[in-house]
């Protein structure tokens, strides 16, 4: 596998890519890191550079396919094409806690808790003092992760590029997400 990047420091994108491998159950063999310096990219504050990532990977089990045109290797491709994109509660959540969401779903989970940081500061500047504190609030119940688990999923069938769900479809589903949240909304106003 071989990557080029630009602008990205060396040692993120080693860390990024070799999470999202390994989590693939890849095994890597060997790497061969390096940077170059590119001034067509550079600005008066920094050093452009074009880091070029190359790993050799191997199956840590039978029956992965490792055909360049296969969908495993196609979906591994996108996966490391947006690492240097991707922030350490993403990958975290996506690929060591939960890896079931895979990281189009916590990448959604992750840019959801960030925009409604702001609304629940305001309301309790405790509980909710940073990002990683809501995430790790919805981290704390399997009932939470599953529930934000079908709110992302429902949020990547409603803006998929490749085709979107029906107006219909969209509104049946977000319903049945109502009820279950509501639901759960008064099984934990029981406990408290």
């Amino acid at each position: 596998i071989t990557i080029a990047s630009a602008n990205v420091i060396p040692e993120v994108l080693l860390r990024l890519c070799s999470a999202i491998i390994s989590s693939r159950q890849l095994h890597i063999n060997r790497a061969n890191l390096d940077s170059i310096d590119n001034p067509e990219s550079s600005s008066p504050e920094l050093n452009g550079n074009v880091t070029m990532l190359r790993l050799l990977v191997s199956a840590n089990k039978e029956g992965i396919d490792l055909n360049p045109e296969g969908e495993f290797m196609s979906i591994l491709r996108r996966d490391l094409k947006r690492a240097k994109w991707l922030d350490n509660e993403t990958t975290d959540l996506g690929l060591h806690k939960f890896p079931s969401l895979g990281l189009d779903r916590a990448e959604v989970i992750t840019a959801l808790c960030s925009m409604i940081h702001g609304p629940l500061y305001k309301q309790n500047s405790q509980a909710y003092a940073s990002i990683k504190s809501i995430i790790q609030l919805i981290n704390s119940n399997p009932k939470i992760i599953g529930m934000a688990e079908e709110i992302a999923s429902l949020f990547l069938q409603r803006f998929n590029p490749a085709g979107s769900i029906s107006d219909e479809v969209f509104a049946a589903k977000y319903k049945e997400l109502y009820e279950k949240i509501q639901v759960l909304h008064f099984d934990a106003a029981e406990v408290a």
